[in-house]
Parts: C-alpha cells; sequence; structure tokens
C-alpha cells in the first residue's frame, strides 16, 4: 500500500483541467501519483501523460504505480526543466493540461529521515527533494556566514528574529557543528522571545521553511517557468497551481497577472506600443474551496458564534476540543497541527479582543491541551493551499 496521502483538491483540479480523453497532460510535481492517476482515469487510450518529480522516491512509487501503461511517461527532473524537455519531444505548445502543486510533499516531511520536520529530533539535517544533489541544510547551516544564513531566513521564512537565529547559529558551531534537525529547531527556540511562542505555532517552522526552499532552489526563476508552461499549452488549454506559503502564492499572481494584461504601456501614452497581448485569463476570479473546506467552515462559524468573552477557561478547552473534533480527516501532519491551531487561536483572540493581560487570553496552554486531544483521537488537519486555475 503506498504512503503517500490523497491528492489535494483532486475533483476540483479535474474540473478546471477539463480533461479530454485523447489530449496531452503534464503533471509537474508527480509525488506519489494522485493527481496524475486521477487524469489517467479520465483519458483514453490516445491520451498522453508527462509526469515530472525531482524526487527518486517518487518516480519509484509512480513506475510502481504505472507499470505497463504506455500512456505514461516519467521523468526524473525539476519540472522548471519541463518546458526544455517539451520542445526537444515535440510537445511545447501542443499539452492540453498542465497541472502543478507547488513546495513540500507531506510524504517528504512525514519521513523524518528526509530531515526536513523541525520535529524529527536526532535526524540528519538533509532537506534535498533531490538526493543527487549535493548541497544539504546541514552545509548551508555549518558553512554559510552569519549574513547569508540571515538573508536566507528573512528573505525565505519572513522571520522578523532571523538576526538573531543566525547569530545564535554561528556561536553554536563555533563549539560543535549543527548536524541533526533536533540541533537546529532548539538554537531557533532559543532564538525568539518567549512571548512571540505563545501562539503562531512552532518557533522553528519559518527557519525550516526557509532552508528548504534554500537548498532545492524552490522559488529561483519560478516566473520564468510558469510563463514557458503557459506557452507550452496550446490555445484552450488549461493550467491548474496550487499554492501553499506566500512566497509561492505571490510569484504565482503576478506572473499570471502579467501574462493576463493586454499592454503594460505607460498610461499617459494614447497608443499601445509595447504590443504586449493577453495570453491567459483566469478560469476563476476567486479562490475555490472544496466542498469539504466550506462545511468547516460552516461549523467554524458556528462554534464562534456560541463563545462569549465571559467564557472561561475551561469552557475555551471544551471549544478547542469541539473545533478539532470538527476538522476534516485530510492530512496527518505535525507541523500543519502547530500551524492550523496557532493560526486559529490568534484569530480567535483577535476576534474577542483579548489581549495577553486578559484572564482569558488563549494561549500556548490551551494550544498544547488541542495538541494532546489530537495525538489521542488521530486526527487530522487539512492543509491549505491557494489555487489558481488558467485558460489559454
Amino acid at each position: 500500500m503506498s504512503s503517500y496521502h490523497l491528492p489535494v483538491m483532486k475533483d476540483e483540479c479535474l474540473k478546471f483541467l477539463d480533461v479530454k480523453p485523447d489530449g496531452v497532460y503534464l503533471d509537474c510535481t508527480a509525488g506519489g501519483g494522485g493527481h496524475s492517476s486521477a487524469i489517467l482515469e479520465k483519458l483514453s487510450q490516445k491520451g498522453r501523460l508527462v509526469a515530472f518529480d525531482k524526487d527518486q522516491d517518487a518516480i519509484t512509487e509512480c513506475e510502481r504505480r504505472f507499470s505497463g501503461d504506455c500512456r505514461v511517461t516519467l521523468v526524473k527532473s525539476d519540472f522548471k526543466a519541463a518546458p526544455e524537455w517539451l520542445k526537444e519531444n515535440n510537445l511545447y505548445g501542443k499539452l492540453d493540461g498542465v497541472i502543478i502543486d507547488l513546495g513540500v510533499s507531506s510524504k517528504q516531511l512525514d519521513d523524518r529521515s528526509r530531515g526536513f520536520s523541525y520535529l524529527g529530533g536526532d535526524d540528519e539535517l538533509d532537506m534535498r527533494m533531490d538526493r543527487a544533489q549535493t548541497l544539504t541544510a546541514k552545509q548551508i547551516v555549518n558553512e554559510y556566514d552569519k549574513q547569508e544564513i540571515f538573508e536566507i531566513i528573512k528573505k525565505y521564512g519572513e522571520d522578523k528574529f532571523a538576526a538573531n537565529i543566525a547569530k545564535n547559529i554561528e556561536e553554536y558551531r563555533k563549539t560543535r557543528p549543527i548536524e541533526t534537525t533536533g540541533q537546529l529547531a532548539e538554537i531557533v527556540d532559543k532564538s525568539i522571545p518567549f512571548a512571540f511562542k505563545k501562539t503562531g505555532g512552532h518557533p522553528a517552522k519559518r527557519t525550516f521553511q526557509a532552508l528548504r526552499i534554500a537548498v532545492n532552489g524552490e522559488l529561483d526563476n519560478l516566473d520564468t517557468a510558469l510563463t514557458e508552461l503557459v506557452r507550452s499549452l496550446k490555445v484552450g488549454g488549461n493550467m491548474v497551481v496550487l499554492t501553499f506559503h506566500s512566497l509561492e502564492d505571490r510569484i504565482a499572481k503576478q506572473t499570471f497577472a502579467y501574462l493576463e494584461t493586454d499592454c503594460v504601456c505607460d498610461k499617459s501614452v494614447p497608443v499601445c506600443t509595447c504590443g504586449k497581448v493577453s495570453e491567459v485569463k483566469y478560469l476563476t476570479k476567486f479562490e475555490v474551496a472544496s466542498e469539504k473546506e466550506k462545511i468547516d467552515a460552516l461549523r467554524f462559524a458556528d462554534i464562534l458564534s456560541k463563545c462569549t468573552i465571559e467564557a472561561k477557561r475551561d469552557l475555551y478547552f471544551n471549544w478547542a476540543q469541539n473545533i478539532v473534533t470538527m476538522l476534516n480527516i485530510i492530512y496527518e501532519h505535525d507541523e500543519l497541527v502547530e500551524y492550523y491551531l496557532g493560526s486559529v487561536l490568534t484569530n480567535v483572540n483577535n476576534y474577542f479582543g483579548l489581549s495577553q493581560n486578559n484572564p482569558d487570553y488563549i494561549n500556548q496552554d490551551i494550544i498544547d491541551c488541542v495538541k494532546e486531544s489530537i495525538e489521542k483521537e488521530d486526527y487530522r488537519i487539512p492543509w491549505e493551499k491557494d489555487r489558481y486555475f488558467i485558460n489559454k
């Protein structure tokens, strides 16, 4: 049985891809083959699917899953190389659809030996999606100078304590090398003031995200790749892009906004001289939520409406348990548990106008209680993503 999770928003992705039975499709981030499998179910024997992934584990899983299916071509490579591959194989400009699920996969995070998780303890600090490459997170934290580390954490983690984290990393490695995820998580934890650790999830999450992005070059030339992939579509072809964090989300938004624009001349110029024309249109102008997410939103609103500022801590605890009980069971993912609960509880404090000196303030104690409830009941937290559906 596959250890990969179910694909994110499969039904919604298929709806906007509008798979044609004899079409040619590109899955840029194959993972365990979830989206690819869903596309193949709608393809005839004349259809074709090309699936890219830079992680050999993902390619191996897809080889097992799609063994003997002559419609499938697997390519072990970063999807940013896909446009050139398509040109070499006479498929550029001939695709009916492209799907991209950006960021790290839950399978990579769950496998603690890969060194992506700040909950890994004694696991080696690695973070390579492609284990054939040489650069690792361990190399960055031990060999890069303080300024370079600061810039990585600040740029890719958007952490306000990046300078303090970089300084403490430099100090720590003077006595011994930083080799495990647990060591790094401990350094980051000690670099952040206690008051800022009460809500918002694990203090190391931003640093780990930043290092992962740097190690794998996740944002390098992403705008160029998205542009080239749009141009690899035939007229009428569709593209679906799933983003998770704000950095990749911003790049996707800006890229598609530019491609959708007809003219980029100065508004004071009476006649267009740039010659730019719109290349795409959005299939939807609003974020698309799955049916399960819509149900969760209604349940969450109902719980909030029943809470009052007069509530005491025991009621808050019951409220927190109810939140967990009503969450959809989608992903088993410790980091997302931390992230989701921190965000929710921060929003509730703001909703009720609770300051930190208020006795009813929801703090880390409540988060710990909810986490304990999750561990007992084995609940899973949904992975929230932004979605872009593009038509050429």
